[in-house]
């Protein structure tokens, strides 16, 4: 709700600094020719500090509106990082939970060492590719370490 409404202020103030560019400059046009056209060098001068200002407030009004947009892009991608190093934790702190639950089932239940070793780098493998899932972290940890056969009861 809140992004909706700033997204809105946004767009109105970013039309406002367009329409006010916009006949800043329309403005600014008008005085150039009228000094152009001026029948004395005093009007002249009086419009050229007139076209001056008003071509220095354009071109603030088009740098305000560069910044701005320059400042909304780089809001957006920050959000955009801080949500992915989120994600990352979420995901991290997910493999680990399953890898201690998964490691514990490996130790209870496969005697043989070396098969404890090469079930622990199977673990590890299918985590890493399962790290990719984007419901990773919101799945249960029972439901992610339940036999392949029970996965779709759960």
């Amino acid at each position: 709700m809140f992004m909706d409404e700033l997204d809105a202020a946004s767009r109105e103030q970013d039309e406002g600094l367009k329409r006010l560019f916009e006949a800043g400059l329309e403005l600014a046009l008008q005085v150039q020719a009228d000094a152009m056209a001026a029948d004395t060098s005093e009007a002249r001068a009086r419009l050229a500090i007139a076209f001056h200002r008003l071509s220095r407030g354009v071109r603030q009004t088009a740098a305000l509106r560069a910044k701005l947009l320059r400042d909304r892009q780089r809001a957006g991608r920050e959000a955009m990082a801080h949500a992915e190093a989120r994600r990352n934790a979420q995901v991290t702190a997910r493999k680990s939970a399953i890898s201690k639950a998964v490691e514990r089932l490996i130790e209870t239940t496969v005697d043989d060492e070396d098969e404890q070793l090469d079930a622990n780098e199977d673990l590890a493998t299918r985590l890493e590719a399962e790290s990719l899932s984007h419901d990773l972290p919101e799945l249960p940890v029972a439901v992610q370490i339940a036999p392949p056969s029970r996965r779709r009861w759960a």
